[in-house]
């Protein structure tokens, strides 16, 4: 008697979590459309279970000279804002992170990056997103994921991250 409780028992967790998981289990995830649009215009999509990663190269998204927005990248960002608020990524938070390369000072690296985080955070607030769900961060060029050696490499280096959770 005592085993059959305790199977019951293991078998609703079991159940639980799996249900947990369920953005990414379910066949027809209701995210799909956005996560594919994305994917399309050059936004790397990361996906493992419910965290989601957004990829966001800061060469397409701002001019470099100024660190202003595209504005032709508004629809793009309009997708992930829609995204941010779609089915199990509605209510987790959100954090937006912007990274740069090795070009300039320190200080100058890090003023590029928070400002390209700032303006990601503004363009989703503008398009309803709570601001008590964004936190924003800044790692200037101590996020790099590729060589600052070449030209490919700091431009992969120049990137904003928002991640679920």
């Amino acid at each position: 008697m005592m085993f059959n409780k305790r199977f019951t028992q293991i078998t609703i967790l079991i159940v639980f979590f799996l249900g947990l998981s369920a953005c990414a289990t379910t066949p027809r995830n209701p995210c799909d459309e956005e996560i594919a649009s994305l994917e399309t215009q050059g936004v790397q999509v990361i996906q493992r279970g419910e965290t989601l990663r957004l990829i966001l190269p800061a060469d397409n998204f701002f001019n470099p000279e100024t660190t202003k927005l595209y504005s032709d990248q508004a629809d793009t960002l309009a997708i992930v804002a829609a995204l941010t608020q779609c089915g199990c990524y509605a209510s987790l938070p959100i954090r937006v992170t912007g990274y740069a390369d090795n070009v300039g000072t320190i200080k100058k690296q890090q003023k590029r990056s928070l400002q390209e985080a700032r303006d990601i955070t503004a363009f989703l607030w503008a398009h309803g997103i709570p601001l008590h769900r964004i936190r924003v961060q800044d790692f200037g060029a101590r996020g790099s994921i590729a060589s600052n050696e070449t030209p490919v490499g700091s431009y992969y280096n120049r990137r904003v991250e928002i991640n679920l959770p």
